[in-house]
């Protein structure tokens, strides 16, 4: 593995790394890897099937923008007028926007979208009304203020930053929970 850039904030080291195979991830505090290149179709699969649910997305929100490649494939479908990409990182965003961009559509510089750096969960309870699609990331339950993603406040703020007749998205790490914690 080769670093190619590493950052340290308030989120602790953002680091670029590559693989012999050319795979390009970010790895947040050398511990937990934010996607990559090599299942870019996978994580680009994460807003693409819940924009084919919804009749006519046009403005789609995603919590989350790690490497950028899952809310930069919602520009690809015509339909979407506008995706807001919500990053709790600065080093993130930064990341995704000098590293990435020939596999995230280009999202950070598209007229299109926008990344917001803030909480996710905080943005989206200023939202009422504002999208047809939103996508909550694959978040781990374990990582510090992650379980915020999951309460019921959270789910209810979604609900309302919903336009009527959208379809919200939560991904889970099905391999951390138990089938007790999934119920």
């Amino acid at each position: 593995i080769t670093p190619i850039d590493i950052r340290s904030g308030r989120e602790g080291a953002v680091a670029v790394i590559e693989d012999p195979q050319d795979n390009r991830s970010i790895l947040v505090s050398n511990q937990y890897l934010l996607g990559g290149t090599s299942v870019r179709y996978d994580q680009e699969r994460q807003v693409l099937l819940p924009l084919v649910l919804h009749e006519q997305p046009r403005d789609v929100g995603c919590i989350g923008l790690a490497t950028g490649i899952t809310p930069g494939a919602a520009l690809t479908i015509p339909s979407v007028e506008q995706v807001t990409a919500i990053e709790i990182s600065p080093l993130v965003a930064e990341a995704a926007e000098n590293y990435f961009e020939e596999f995230n559509h280009n999202i950070c510089r598209d007229e299109s979208a926008s990344v917001v750096i803030a909480d996710g969960r905080t943005y989206i309870a200023s939202m009422p009304n504002r999208y047809d699609v939103l996508t909550g990331d694959l978040f781990l339950p374990w990582a510090p203020g992650t379980a915020r993603l999951y309460s019921a406040e959270h789910f209810a703020s979604v609900r309302r930053a919903l336009k009527p007749g959208g379809v919200f998205c939560q991904w889970l790490p099905m391999y951390q929970l138990t089938p007790d914690q999934f119920r």
